[in-house]
């Protein structure tokens, strides 16, 4: 008998208004004595949609830039200035609001958590880096009975854990690649809990226990794993995801898509993530197109008679405009984003599986936006898995191919030769076999199986 658990403790609210659900949200907190921090992008904040989130927020707040593909030495920098902050106005932060994509969710989280390792000066470096130490901090049950983030008495019993296993060692998981677990050491103060903000629908950051960071000065991918790391609330507010132009979109709905599907081969799935999954698939199949539609017939006669210098300039124009009918289709808007949340709360049991783990080295050494590079062998490894018959959850011959038509349609094997060839990805197989996410493929991988994998992945 197949055994298996799951937890995931975020609290969603989906298809409201971001701006008065956040009021709601931190209603009961007594600001006199904290501070929030708010966390988003460049884009965020060049079109005013943080200012328009946040304005009728009237408590002291401050501002952290999330960049790309967040930098493990920038963000334990911030973790330093944000304790400065903290001594200059003799308050503490209580709150961490994350209005953005993955990016600035998954700073957020690794925010949340460093600046409650008080014990460490930069703590990031110290759990990802070194992985000396583990994860000291606690989540915070209890953040509006005490919002100064002072710790709580029964603290101990909220740690941070490793799937829910509180004895898991810190060696097996510092070996993994994993920053997590507790020590005996003096407590100290709680994670900082957090509201994420999603303003795409893709990473799903908004549900899940997980923050990427890169540690760009070694070149290598981190995992920050905990379940401190789990957002407290996720507001869904369709409308933030309008002015996504369509690449954006696509790449985002091809992240899902990865989520969802992998979850379908992958060893540590459950029939909560199963059914996740599958559903996650089956919306995005159904609402994708609604956006692409009237995109692709007002771009396409007039590109195919245009020289390819001139054609590649005018369906970029046509595709980043915000005004074309269905990128403003607000019902798709919204389904897609159920199912980035719902594609989460699959991998937030399960994590993702060897598409991840191939797309880290190709993200890191050739600068290829996650959505794509994570999408981008999944016809071959789906072809791999049919072959050994190991889905998790049966599926018939429809649906499979229903999926094989929409990976042929939107071409992310294709899409991935702009950036690089077989030659260079073939390279990197060496980097490809991540512990925590190769080891969780439903079938055992040699290296000439990745290989195989990319090979046909660039002869589609």
């Amino acid at each position: 008998m197949h055994t298996w658990k799951h937890y995931n403790p975020v609290e969603i609210k989906a298809n409201i208004c971001a701006n008065e659900e956040l009021i709601c949200c931190i209603s009961e907190c007594d600001f006199t004595q904290s501070m929030i921090l708010l966390v988003t992008s460049t884009g965020m904040l060049r079109r005013k949609v943080a200012e328009n989130v946040m304005q009728n927020i009237a408590c002291p707040w401050h501002i952290f830039e999330a960049k790309p593909e967040p930098d493990l030495d920038v963000l334990d920098a911030e973790i330093s200035r944000l304790r400065k902050l903290e001594k200059i106005h003799n308050k503490q932060f209580s709150v961490v609001i994350a209005l953005g994509g993955g990016s600035a969710i998954d700073s957020a989280k690794a925010l949340a958590c460093g600046i409650a390792a008080t014990n460490l000066e930069k703590p990031l470096h110290t759990w990802l880096r070194e992985k000396s130490c583990p994860v000291t901090v606690f989540t915070a049950s209890n953040i509006w009975a005490n919002p100064s983030g002072n710790m709580h008495a029964n603290a101990a019993a909220n740690t941070t854990t490793v799937k829910g296993d509180t004895t898991a060692s810190t060696s097996n998981a510092a070996a993994n690649g994993i920053a997590i677990g507790l020590t005996n050491a003096t407590p100290f103060r709680e994670a900082l809990p957090i509201i994420a903000i999603p303003t795409n629908a893709g990473t799903g950051a908004e549900v899940t226990p997980f923050a990427t960071i890169w540690d760009n000065k070694n070149k290598k991918k981190c995992s920050l794993v905990s379940r401190a790391c789990f957002p407290k609330i996720a507001l869904l507010d369709p409308t933030l995801t309008l002015s996504l132009p369509w690449k954006e979109t696509l790449y985002g709905a091809l992240d899902a898509f990865s989520h969802a599907l992998e979850t379908l081969w992958n060893k540590t799935a459950t029939p909560i993530s199963l059914n996740c999954a599958h559903t996650a698939l089956t919306l995005i199949m159904e609402n994708l197109p609604l956006l692409e539609k009237t995109l692709v017939c007002r771009a396409e006669p007039v590109a195919k008679q245009a020289p390819k210098s001139i054609a590649e300039p005018l369906l970029d124009a046509v595709t980043d405009s915000v005004t074309e009918q269905y990128l403003q289709d607000i019902s798709a808007r919204s389904k897609l984003q159920e199912a980035a949340c719902i594609a989460g709360i699959a991998i937030s049991q399960s994590h993702s599986s060897i598409g991840h783990s191939i797309s880290y080295p190709l993200t890191l050494h050739h600068k290829i936006q996650h959505g794509l590079s994570c999408s981008a062998f999944l016809l071959p490894i789906m072809d791999f898995v049919e072959k050994h018959n190991a889905w998790m959850l049966p599926l018939d011959t429809e649906f499979k191919t229903s999926l094989h038509f929409f990976l042929q349609k939107y071409a992310p094997h294709k899409l991935v030769r702009e950036f690089c060839n077989e030659e260079q990805a073939q390279s990197l197989v060496h980097e490809m076999f991540t512990p925590e996410r190769a080891g969780t493929f439903v079938c055992d991988l040699k290296t000439d199986d990745v290989q195989n994998i990319l090979k046909n992945g660039f002869t589609l």
